[in-house]
C-alpha cells in the first residue's frame, strides 16, 4: 500500500487511509507493506501509530519537502527522467522509489494498492515494469485540472504537460480504479475513458463499535469539523444563524468550529453578531476530534458551491461511526443529497439556499427540544468495515 497521506495522520486524506488500514487489520486477511509520506511542516498533531491500533508487516516514511528550493527542483528533474512525466509534488515518487523497489524485490505481492496522485507514478512503473497488478484509487480529481470550477479558479490552474501523459497512464496501465462514490467516478471517466468493469465504488470506511448516541443536553450543540476555508464558505450558515437567533433569542444553542481557521472566518462570526454562539478550537489529533463528537448532538458539513456536488467528505464516514446525525450544507445535486434521499443524512439544505439552511436549524432544534433528534438515519451497508474489506479482497 502506497499512501503518501497516511502516517503521519495530519489530513483528510491520512484519515480515509488510515482508517482503511485499521480495518484491514481487524480483518486479519491481510499483509501489508505501508510506505507512507512525511513532510517537514504540518497543520495537524498526529497520533502514534500504535494508538491507532494498525498490525502491518512493514512500515517505511519517506520524508520530502514540499518547499521549492534547489532541492526540490532537482528531485523533480528525477522524477521526470525516472517515470517521463513529473508535477508538483511528485518528487516524493522519485524518493520512495529504492524503497518500493526493495520491497518488490523481497516479496510477491497480489497487487499494488496506491493512494493518489504521487503514489500513481510508483503504481504505473511497477505494473508496466513488473506486471505487479496496480490498483489505484482517487479520493479526489486527478490530475487536479479535473477539480469542480470552484477549485481550479482558487488555485488558478491550467492544463499542465504532464496532465495528457498522466491520463493515459490511467487508461492504459490500470487494472482497477476505486472511487468513493459514483458522481466522483462518473466525473473522472469522462476523462479518463475507461469501462465500469475497471472500476470499483468503496466508500470511505465506517468503522465498527464506536457508537454512541449523546444524551439530550443543557443546549444544543452543533460541530463543524475540517476544512471551512475557501471554496468552501459558510457565510449562508453564519447568516442563517444570525437569522434564527433574531428569531428565538433565547434559543440554546452553541456551534463550534474545529481545525485550521483564517481571519476571514473570525470576522464573519462577528460581522453576524455570533460571537457568544460560535466559537473556533484549533486543530486536535485525530483520536481527539472523534472523542471530542460524544459532547455534540449534530455535526454541520459545509461544503464548496459547485454544480455538482462529487465528493464524499472524510467527516462524512466519521460522524455515521460516532452515532452522530449529519446536517449538510452542499450542493443541492450531489453526494451529500443522495446520502440525505436515501436516509442516510438526516438533514439537508443546498448551499445557496439561506432560507432552506434557516428551516434546516429551526427543524434541527425543533428536533432536540422534543428530544428526538437526527433519530432517522442509518449507515449504508457498503459503508460498514465487511463490506469494504470483502471488496478489497476480491481484487
Amino acid at each position: 500500500m502506497i499512501a503518501p497521506g497516511s502516517f503521519p495522520v495530519t489530513s483528510a486524506e491520512c484519515i480515509v487511509n488510515i482508517k482503511l488500514l485499521q480495518a484491514m487489520t481487524r480483518c486479519g486477511q491481510f499483509e501489508i507493506d505501508l510506505v507512507s509520506k512525511a513532510i517537514n511542516w504540518q497543520n495537524y498533531p498526529s497520533d502514534s501509530m500504535e494508538s491507532l491500533n494498525i498490525r502491518i508487516k512493514s512500515h517505511t516514511i519517506i520524508v520530502a519537502d514540499n518547499k521549492l528550493n534547489l532541492k526540490t527542483i532537482l528531485e523533480h528533474i528525477k522524477c521526470f527522467l525516472l517515470f517521463g512525466t513529473v508535477y508538483k509534488g511528485a518528487h516524493w515518487a522519485a524518493k520512495a522509489f529504492p524503497c518500493i523497489k526493495s520491497l518488490v524485490k523481497k516479496n510477491r505481492y497480489d497487487y499494488i494498492l496506491t493512494k493518489n496522485e504521487s503514489s500513481f507514478l510508483l503504481g504505473y512503473y511497477f505494473k508496466r515494469h513488473h506486471g505487479i497488478k496496480w490498483i489505484a484509487t482517487w479520493n479526489d480529481p486527478f490530475p487536479r485540472i479535473l477539480y469542480p470550477d470552484a477549485y481550479i479558479r482558487y488555485w488558478n490552474l491550467k492544463p499542465g504537460f504532464s496532465d495528457s501523459k498522466c491520463i493515459r497512464i490511467i487508461r492504459e496501465y490500470t487494472d482497477n480504479n476505486v472511487f468513493p462514490n459514483e458522481r466522483l467516478r462518473d466525473h473522472l471517466l469522462k476523462t479518463y475513458d475507461i469501462p465500469l468493469s475497471r472500476t470499483t465504488v468503496i466508500p470511505h470506511v465506517v468503522l465498527d463499535g464506536h457508537y454512541s448516541q449523546r444524551k439530550k443536553g443543557a443546549s444544543l450543540k452543533l460541530i463543524h469539523s475540517g476544512n471551512i476555508n475557501y471554496p468552501r464558505d459558510p457565510e449562508l450558515f453564519f447568516s442563517a444563524l444570525e437569522k434564527f437567533f433574531n428569531k428565538k433569542p433565547d434559543a440554546k444553542l452553541e456551534v463550534s468550529i474545529l481545525g485550521v481557521t483564517g481571519q476571514d472566518i473570525e470576522q464573519k462570526i462577528a460581522s453576524h453578531s455570533l460571537q457568544e454562539h460560535v466559537h473556533t478550537i484549533p486543530p486536535v489529533s485525530y483520536n481527539t476530534s472523534i472523542e471530542m463528537l460524544a459532547d455534540y448532538d449534530v455535526a454541520v458539513i459545509v461544503e464548496a458551491k459547485c454544480e455538482e456536488g462529487i465528493f464524499l467528505p472524510t467527516k462524512v464516514s466519521d460522524f455515521m461511526q460516532s452515532g452522530i446525525p449529519i446536517f449538510a450544507i452542499s450542493p443541492a445535486t450531489g453526494v451529500l443529497n443522495d446520502l440525505f434521499i436515501n436516509g442516510n443524512i438526516p438533514y439537508f439544505a443546498s448551499n445557496e439556499d439561506e432560507t432552506r439552511i434557516m428551516q434546516e436549524i429551526e427543524r434541527i432544534y425543533t428536533d432536540y427540544m422534543e428530544d428526538h433528534i437526527g433519530n432517522k438515519w442509518n449507515i449504508p451497508e457498503n459503508y460498514t468495515e465487511e463490506s469494504v474489506t470483502r471488496t478489497y479482497l476480491s481484487f
